[in-house]
């Protein structure tokens, strides 16, 4: 019946024919390396059984899990819902509100485990914390579901990332096959044919002057140093991982020169041959999405480093017809610059599980849509 899909792992992947298509080829150049070093070479806190999915000319990253509870979130629905969820409670101003969450998430976290949360197949998961999507229609998702359910019989068949407004019907596509909606986060978007009010035009215009500000020199680069990326690893993890929380990707230096040689375009602000901010963009299918990103936090704010990043990358979409994913946080400053609010969501497909697999997800799913979105769309987590 699947004869025509395929999973290649590290033992077969040479046998991987090299792809045509576009968004295939960016997969196997992208996935190819990782997958033959091992994740962690490259993403120091991401520990999965990584396979490349072959069905015709799709390719698709896939991620195999059972357990791993201290995984990176990209990897771990239980790090995502339970680890990252308790560290974001800090953010909310209501103290008894947070006091409760807590005690919610404790006992949550225990049923979770008990439901083998963990125990997931996660598809074009590219082990960022965006995944973007080629178009995919009803024959696919049913074939690639119906498959990985025979051969993963135990596990749950996720895919991370999904929202509609890129891709209308994507979510309906995933319902008609029986795939649950989890909310995940609420992430910004911004597309130049959605009009925007005069403030926001107005901060676009005071960002844009530091395009051609000369403060620092804007560097586009194709091939990264072993020093380029010692400095880029100490500013991404600066900002990703010292200031927001351990659970994002830590990515390795071997990993910022691979992102460059494969499907990043990169971006260094430098002064005075020091190299004080870095922005690494992916563009797939009319979408780009700034998964590389950091800056020198002891230097002044004054020099206005992330703004600078920030217009870089909305420029740099621009330039390209795409819609740029701003991902989530620092909500206010993206609303006022015209991004619009979009809530994400994994789909999960757990039908084939048994009964206390089906529970927990199922009742996961009506948590965190009912209670978890309000919260993040009124505290803007």
């Amino acid at each position: 019946m699947n004869a025509d899909i395929r999973l290649y792992s590290a033992q077969d992947i040479d046998e991987l024919p090299v792809p045509g298509d576009s968004y295939a080829l960016r997969v196997y150049r992208y996935v190819v390396p990782i997958l033959k070093n091992g994740t962690e070479q490259y993403i120091s806190n991401v520990r999965t059984d990584l396979r490349v999915l072959k069905y015709g000319n799709l390719y698709l990253p896939v991620t195999i899990n059972s357990t791993d509870w201290d995984n990176s979130y990209v990897c771990s629905p239980y790090t995502h819902y339970i680890t990252y969820a308790n560290e974001e409670l800090i953010r909310l101003p209501n103290h008894v509100l947070r006091f409760v969450l807590g005690l919610v998430l404790g006992r949550l976290g225990i049923l979770l485990r008990y439901g083998k949360i963990n125990k997931v197949v996660i598809v074009n998961n590219w082990m960022l914390s965006t995944n973007l999507y080629p178009t995919l229609h009803t024959d696919e998702i049913s074939r690639i579901t119906s498959h990985l359910k025979e051969k993963f019989p135990l596990h749950a068949i996720l895919w991370r990332s999904v929202q509609t407004y890129h891709q209308k019907d994507l979510r309906s596509l995933f319902e008609k096959y029986g795939y649950l909606e989890v909310a995940s986060r609420q992430v910004y978007l911004w597309d130049q044919k959605h009009p925007i009010n005069q403030h926001s035009h107005k901060q676009l215009k005071t960002d844009e002057a530091l395009l051609i500000d000369r403060e620092y020199e804007q560097v586009h680069i194709d091939v990264l140093s072993r020093e380029q990326s010692h400095r880029v690893r100490m500013l991404y993890d600066a900002l990703y991982i010292d200031k927001y929380s351990r659970l994002n990707p830590q990515f390795t230096e071997a990993f910022f020169i691979h992102a460059v040689e494969s499907v990043f375009d990169m971006t260094l602000l430098q002064k005075g041959g020091r190299i004080d901010g870095v922005l690494g963009i992916l563009s797939l299918e009319g979408m780009g999405t700034a998964s590389i990103f950091g800056y020198d936090t002891s230097v002044s704010p004054a020099a206005k480093l992330y703004r600078r990043l920030a217009i870089i990358g909305l420029d740099y979409c621009r330039k390209r017809n795409l819609i740029a994913h701003k991902s989530s946080g620092a909500a206010s400053f993206k609303r006022n610059r015209g991004c619009v609010p979009e809530v994400e969501y994994t789909v999960v497909y757990a039908q084939h599980l048994p009964f206390r697999q089906r529970f927990v997800w199922k009742m996961l799913s009506i948590l965190i849509n009912s209670i978890g979105v309000p919260l993040i769309r009124r505290y803007e987590l």
